[in-house]
């Protein structure tokens, strides 16, 4: 099975290391890539864009 490339809220909080709610306000703050598409079921990411903010969050951190 390939991994997957979309991630809905829950699968980019958990992939970031994250509670759920933490994302939602992390989100809300503006601290959280824009999503590549809003559906009705919420905010899509490509895995990719995701996986990218995480890196430079970490490289943020340790370079402070």
């Amino acid at each position: 099975m390939s991994e997957i490339q979309i991630l809905g809220s829950a699968e980019a909080a958990d992939l970031a290391g994250v509670e759920r709610g933490h994302f939602h306000v992390m989100r809300k703050r503006g601290q959280v890539p824009q999503p590549q598409v809003m559906l009705a079921c919420g905010p899509i990411w490509k895995r990719s864009v995701i996986e990218k903010w995480i890196a430079d969050t970490n490289a943020r951190k340790k370079a402070a």
